[in-house]
Order: structure tokens, then C-alpha cells, then sequence
């Protein structure tokens, strides 16, 4: 898929590791009114990265258990930067990610499962080191403008994703 972008696209550096994000990727009860655009190198070592699966695995604002969600990446735009052998690839971001205000911590996962059903076996697995953004706050309400409009309790935004 090929996309204009508006946005600032940010780098990923895979020799490292490093994800080079936003200083900040929503604001608080936002939901998918954000898309931030990922650049990293389409293949490394002997891996097309655009035959795996991408995810990115986060952790909300003072989530003291630290329970990693996960969003799963749609697609790679594999055109835009062919020359460089980079791909693109977004977070629309938003459910639990967007609950609360503060440090939200996050890395991106590539994999790939080879088999089905209980013959499945992880193949291929590469992840990058946590990085860390905010979550801006909002004008600070009781949710009922959100409850009135979309009927969406807060905590059911995860049914969303």
C-alpha cells in the first residue's frame, strides 16, 4: 500500500535497536485520531520483514502490573522508500493506549509462525528495545459526552481495536 504522508515519519534502527519516536503520540481518551508512521529497514540479516507480522506491544500510563497490550500493524507501504530498502508501517493509536495520561512505554515486534494449530512454532522473532512517549492530557470530564454520542463505556474501547 502507497500513502501520502502528513506526518513526521519516524526511524527505526534495527542494528541498535532503537526506535527514534515522538516526544508525545496522543492525548488521553483519543481514540484512532492519531497515526504515527514508522521508517525501518525492509529486510535485514536474511529476512524480508514484510513477510512477518508486526505488532506493537505497549504498556499503558501506570499500569502497575505492566500487562503489555498489542496492536497489530495493517500494513507495510513497501514503495514509498524502495530505493532505500525501507518500509513504512502505522500505529493509529488509540483503546487502552489512550486511557490515561502519562509515560506510555512501547516496542515493535516482527514474527512469523510457520505450521498451524499445534504444529505452529515460532519461526522468526526480532524486537526492538522499549521506548517511551506520552500521553497528553485532556480536559478532564466524567466521559458522559463519550457515553452519549457513541454509547462506548471507557473500558470497553479495547473491543474497538
Amino acid at each position: 500500500m502507497h500513502l501520502p504522508y502528513a506526518h513526521n515519519i519516524y526511524d527505526v534502527d534495527l542494528k541498535t535497536r532503537t526506535i527514534y519516536g515522538p516526544d508525545f503520540i496522543s492525548v488521553q481518551r483519543d481514540h484512532k485520531a492519531e497515526v504515527i508512521y514508522f521508517k525501518v529497514d525492509r529486510y535485514i540479516d536474511y529476512v524480508d520483514l514484510a513477510n512477518t507480522v508486526c505488532v506493537i506491544e505497549y504498556i499503558i500510563p501506570g499500569d502497575e502490573d505492566r500487562i503489555p497490550y498489542i496492536y497489530v500493524v495493517p500494513f507495510y507501504d513497501t514503495t514509498k522508500f524502495i530505493a532505500e530498502g525501507k518500509m513504512i508501517f502505522p500505529w493509529n493509536v488509540g483503546g487502552p493506549a489512550t486511557q490515561t495520561e502519562g509515560i506510555i512505554e512501547y516496542a515493535i515486534r516482527f514474527f512469523r509462525i510457520d505450521g498451524d494449530g499445534i504444529n505452529a512454532k515460532l519461526a522468526y522473532s526480532l524486537s526492538t528495545l522499549p521506548a517511551k512517549s506520552k500521553i497528553l492530557p485532556s480536559i478532564e470530564g466524567d466521559g458522559e459526552i463519550m457515553k452519549a454520542e457513541y454509547d462506548i463505556p471507557v473500558k470497553a474501547y479495547e473491543s474497538l481495536i
